[in-house]
């Protein structure tokens, strides 16, 4: 590693310089957020945070807080750029991803119209890219405010994960419904082979936490929610809410080493012909 570390000649031009000690980590963040081909990268003081999304009605963000990175150098108040994610991915992933083997991984940037330069280094061997970036387009706010949320419910996401990927794909829609009487979360589909129900009581050693409002339900298509899966199968733990206007918010916790976290949000809008984002 290096050679990685010892390669600041040209740091006093970018804005943006980070490293991690293991790639790897970065990697598995970077592919859950594959479902697009564009992401937008923000640097900011408190951190890195990577946002895709979908048409308006999904939007996945990823948030590095500063402390992952062992180099964290940035030159302006904030640093802001479109990515294509997939080529991304695969200059991050060129050593391959053996759990056995440890990539030591430098980017920087230097302005808007510079490429993201990424340099990794791995058994003495280091493999150079460049990466073509575009100026940030603007991101839509999708306004999700706590003081306006409806319900939140905190699990575990090995017993979500075995339901979702046996999820009916025939069915349109997946139903997100919160009772009170009993507690409990309920998952419904409508498909070809009938409605089905998957019932998560509050009271289980799978939820953590269990806040309702009110009883309530939204239905949410179902192409949308599977963008999840790919972090439901990385996260330990993931958080629940919706709010007034029946957004969805998933927050997956990812544990990383030194009881550090990455933390991953999808904020997804109900099938509804009433929501106007």
């Amino acid at each position: 590693m290096v050679l990685v570390r010892n390669e600041a000649e040209d740091d006093a031009t970018q804005v943006l310089v980070l490293a991690m000690d293991n790639a790897k980590e970065f990697y598995n963040v970077l592919k859950t957020l594959t479902f697009r081909e564009h992401a937008e990268f923000e640097a900011s003081p408190s951190g890195v945070k990577v946002t895709v999304d979908d048409m308006k009605c999904l939007q996945a963000i990823a948030y590095l807080k500063r402390d992952l990175f062992s180099v964290f150098v940035l030159r302006e108040e904030t640093v802001t750029f479109r990515i294509p994610l997939g080529v991304l991915c695969e200059c991050v992933n060129l050593f391959g991803s053996s759990p056995n083997s440890s990539t030591a991984l430098r980017m920087t940037y230097g302005g808007l119209g510079e490429p993201l330069k990424v340099i990794m280094e791995e058994g003495g061997v280091v493999i150079r890219c460049s990466v073509r970036t575009q100026q940030s387009d603007e991101i839509l706010d999708f306004e999700f405010d706590p003081e306006n949320v409806v319900s939140k419910i905190i699990m575990k996401t090995e017993a979500l994960w075995d339901q979702f990927v046996d999820l009916d794909t025939s069915s349109n829609t997946l139903a997100f419904a919160v009772d009170i009487k009993p507690s409990r979360l309920r998952l419904s589909t409508d498909g070809e082979l009938g409605t089905i129900d998957i019932d998560f009581p509050a009271d289980s050693e799978i939820i953590e936490k269990f806040e309702t409002k009110e009883k309530h339900q939204n239905k949410y298509r179902l192409s949308l929610i599977r963008r999840v899966n790919k972090t439901l199968h990385l996260a330990q733990k993931v958080s629940i809410r919706t709010d007034t206007r029946g957004i969805l918010s998933m927050q997956f916790m990812v544990e990383q080493p030194d009881n550090q976290h990455i933390f991953i949000e999808f904020f997804c809008v109900p099938d509804t012909d009433d929501y106007d984002p």
